[in-house]
């Protein structure tokens, strides 16, 4: 039977866009497709906008050079801009330069305010922006990420940061063929000395001169101590001061003040679970001459420390950060 058709008007468009949908049995409400269309979480739709120059605009220059199509582009919106809630600038990346607009100015091509280019960083490489406190954090894949302060009416200072982190994880640690990071070697106490392993033992308590038990104010190296004690051992990876660290009552010199006791750590091992580490705070990335450089820094503080590290693995990771976030009041 030949069947009439007619077009139908839909007011509805409740059901989005269906693209899987068969187009002769197309629940009502919903789209098969859409063409320079526009859904909104409503239901409703509007024409896609096409784009042009703003209404006495301004022609903004760069210094990129080179072809086009390797330049990457990206826009960020910078709110509460120097602490401000009522400020917003524009930030609009075009390969390794960025250009700060002031969104209160008209037209806003007039209202550039800061450019920055980052020498060494790649132009088709996509940066990455966020806010915190007011502050713009920019991740170009560059080492150290950038800062950019805002003050009113129109000044933006920049800066950059290393990123450290609390060395949690140490560094290898075989001595005599054994790993005293390994579970069943964790409590293992060696007799002879490598730089990793005093690194470690600094790492996890022992990176500070203490007052020794019968002592009244001569501090001493904790791990020296600890040898003293042990016929010439030093302190595992289990190992920690704080167990034995305490003070004396009967102590007429001074009743209070936290004393060392290695004898008491020596004759109480505390077992196969690893000793808390992250006395030092390192470069993230160059985390080998860092850790050196953190060690010989502690010892100059604290000149009692008579052993010292002299040679670390060479530890590091190429480039530097690509994407970063806010939550939380951090970055």
């Amino acid at each position: 039977m030949a069947r009439n058709s007619a077009p139908v008007e839909i007011n509805k468009f409740s059901g989005g866009l269906f693209t899987d949908s068969n187009p002769l049995t197309s629940p009502d409400g919903y789209s098969l497709d859409e063409v320079n269309m526009v859904l909104n979480i409503d239901g409703s739709r509007n024409r896609r906008l096409g784009m042009d120059f703003e209404e006495d605009y301004s022609e903004i220059t760069t210094t990129i050079a080179g072809d086009a199509a390797d330049i990457e582009f990206a826009t960020f919106k910078w709110e509460n801009a120097g602490g401000d809630p009522e400020k917003s600038l524009e930030v609009v990346q075009v390969g390794n330069e960025i250009k700060v607009f002031d969104l209160d100015i008209t037209p806003l091509s007039d209202g550039l305010i800061h450019t920055h280019a980052f020498s060494t960083a790649d132009v088709s490489t996509t940066y990455s922006f966020a806010v915190v406190d007011g502050i713009l954090i920019a991740t170009t894949g560059e080492k150290n990420p950038t800062y950019f302060e805002y003050t009113a009416p129109s000044t933006i200072t920049s800066s950059t940061f290393t990123l450290r982190v609390r060395d949690f994880f140490g560094v290898e640690d075989i001595v005599d063929d054994k790993n005293l990071f390994a579970a069943s070697d964790v409590q293992e106490r060696p007799s002879t000395q490598t730089d990793a392993h005093v690194y470690n033992l600094r790492n996890q308590s022992f990176g500070i001169p203490r007052i020794n038990g019968d002592s009244t104010v001569n501090l001493a190296d904790p791990i020296v101590a600890f040898r003293g004690a042990s016929s010439n051992l030093f302190p595992s990876n289990s190992d920690d001061v704080t167990q034995a660290l305490y003070a004396n009552p009967e102590n007429t010199g001074n009743r209070t003040i936290d004393r060392f006791y290695p004898e008491d750590l020596f004759k109480n091992p505390l077992g196969t679970a690893k000793a808390a580490s992250g006395y030092f705070i390192i470069d993230a990335l160059e985390r080998g001459t860092s850790r050196l450089a953190n060690e010989a820094a502690n010892r100059a503080r604290y000149p009692t420390l008579s052993i010292s590290v002299n040679t670390l693995p060479v530890d590091r990771t190429p480039g530097g950060p690509t994407v970063v976030a806010e939550f939380a009041g951090r970055v």
